[in-house]
């Protein structure tokens, strides 16, 4: 399950953003907070990275190879690490203009944060009040296969979609249920 601090702080952003339908807007997200997000070509591996630039946060986000629900993912991760973890000196080296995980011998510190990040981006890019909203008024014909549905309308991929309704009981077995 996801840390209620984390949901709080990821519907807070929703609340003062405006938003209340799918799909989130991340980069109004990233706007109301100050960062700025840009895409440049980086090793396929990489994601995304959080750096200070001119003394303001920025996300950039790969823009080779990957596609919009997951440059979308990486961009709410990023802001969870922003928001969870850039003031957290322990986790985070100021080298020049990027801010760089710190590499430990203590690999369970580095997954928790990772984890945050990750908490924090289905919480911003999937709200459980327009998760269940939109689960229950989906046509019929998507009911039996939500998550198709539900990825499109939020544009996000299938697997964080399918982890959040397994928390929220509407999907079971690969099926939904209670819809």
């Amino acid at each position: 399950m996801i840390p209620k601090y984390i949901e709080e702080k990821a519907e807070e952003i929703l609340r003062v953003t405006g938003q209340k339908s799918a799909p989130i807007d991340i980069l109004k997200c990233a706007k109301y907070l100050g960062v700025e997000v840009e895409e440049a070509e980086l090793e396929e591996d990489i994601f995304g990275l959080l750096v200070i630039k001119n003394k303001l946060p920025l996300i950039i986000v790969n823009s080779k190879g990957h596609n919009d629900n997951r440059q979308r993912f990486t961009i709410a991760h990023e802001l969870g690490h922003f928001l969870l973890h850039s003031r957290d000196t322990s986790f985070f080296i100021d080298k020049g203009e990027i801010l760089t995980c710190r590499r430990t011998s203590d690999n369970n510190f580095e997954e928790a944060k990772e984890k945050e990040a990750n908490d924090f981006a289905v919480s911003i890019l999937l709200p459980d009040r327009l998760i269940e909203r939109e689960a229950l008024s989906a046509p019929q014909e998507s009911r039996f296969n939500i998550l198709p549905y539900l990825s499109n309308k939020f544009q996000v991929d299938e697997s964080p979609l399918g982890i959040k309704l397994s928390h929220l009981g509407l999907l079971e077995y690969g099926f939904s249920s209670h819809l």
